[in-house]
């Protein structure tokens, strides 16, 4: 799967802009505050229907205007798809074809992007929530499936909190609905379990490549219930210990809405006991897994957005990057300074020049 064409209408400081890119390396240089993570937030938007940024899609619309749009046309498997994503002040809109889907789990994961952005080293000191966000994210962009079942577990869940707040005492309705709660969650903890297996699997081996290391990597997957047991049979155990306690405080306690990542570097968190540079390195390597795991699962590459982390980089490690990205993924780079990595690039790589919104030069590199 490649972009071919990317089209910015409004979007950020973007007024109209069409960029064709180049199948292999891309990349997008300019002074900060320009408008070159706008542009990779733009493809992201296309892949996931939100941004990486912000939980406001409005902030992505300019500000003197009421809509904005992003047209992005790709080839796969030798066809031409395009995909539109319609922002308006009161909400958004996505066409497949110039078709209007209904629901945005039809939409995600057509065009499968995997970013690197700054921010992305608070994966490991942030909330609880950006982990999840982190699993939910990638596997519901390849398994339309998993979306399904937790967007059921959210509305349940809803639905039984609502229903904890009210003054009703019908215990036969709460079991009924968290039975249901269950249900819904029998299929995520077996989905996330598998694909913390597999990051498990490899990611060892990708941190030690990337950081010229031989640190070994974990990853602990913290869910309501622990090891292989019974998962409907845990589950119904652990509701029925939390009862009293959930109607003492109108909530619900227990659920995969509590899930959790634990990261450990040689047997300490890294949260607490990794450098900077070790974040960024582990963030690069999960980076790379997720390239993985993407290819295994659906034999098809994502694309790799790298917003700004060469500057970061000495040039080893520079060097071990390019060499773990697969010479098939289309890859968007944003940098500040094309000498941080003009000897990396290959023959037919794009130079995009851009100041305050707009491209100001393109260049093929020979």
């Amino acid at each position: 799967m490649i972009i071919k064409n990317i089209k910015l209408h409004n979007f950020r400081n973007y007024t109209d802009c069409s960029v064709q890119l180049a199948e292999n390396i891309n990349v997008f240089i300019g002074d900060n505050a320009q408008g070159k993570t706008n542009f990779l937030e733009s493809v992201a938007f296309i892949s996931t229907t939100r941004s990486f940024r912000t939980n406001d899609d409005k902030a992505m619309i300019n500000n003197l205007k009421e809509k904005s749009a992003v047209i992005v046309t790709i080839i796969d498997n030798d066809s031409k798809l395009k995909l539109t994503g319609q922002l308006f002040k009161e909400g958004k809109r996505l066409l497949i074809q110039s078709q209007a889907v209904k629901k945005s789990s039809e939409f995600i994961g057509i065009l499968n992007a995997v970013v690197f952005s700054p921010d992305d080293l608070e994966l490991f000191n942030g909330a609880p929530r950006l982990r999840r966000r982190m699993c939910d994210l990638e596997i519901g962009k390849i398994n339309k499936e998993y979306m399904g079942y937790l967007n059921d577990y959210q509305k349940t869940l809803k639905e039984r909190n609502n229903f904890l707040k009210s003054s009703s005492n019908d215990d036969i309705y709460l079991d009924v609905i968290t039975q249901q709660l269950i249900e819904y969650q029998i299929p995520i903890i077996k989905y996330r379990r598998k694909f913390i297996e597999f990051m498990n699997g490899v990611i060892t081996k990708r941190y030690q490549e990337i950081a010229v290391s031989d640190e070994e990597i974990f990853v602990e997957y913290l869910s309501p219930i622990d090891g292989e047991e019974d998962i409907r049979e845990a589950l119904k155990q652990r509701y029925l210990k939390s009862t009293v306690s959930d109607k003492n405080q109108r909530q619900t306690q227990v659920g995969i809405h509590k899930d959790d990542l634990k990261f450990y570097l040689n047997g300490n968190g890294i949260g607490d006991f990794a450098s900077q540079g070790q974040k960024r390195m582990l963030v690069l390597a999960l980076k790379v897994v997720l390239i993985d795991y993407i290819y295994k699962q659906c034999k098809k590459y994502p694309v790799l957005l790298l917003d700004d982390v060469l500057s970061e980089l000495d040039i080893t490690r520079r060097r071990s990057l390019f060499a773990l990205i697969p010479k098939e993924v289309q890859t968007i780079i944003t940098t500040t300074d094309i000498k941080d990595i003009q000897s990396f690039l290959p023959k037919g790589s794009r130079i995009f020049k851009i100041n305050d919104g707009m491209i100001i030069e393109n260049k093929e590199m020979i």
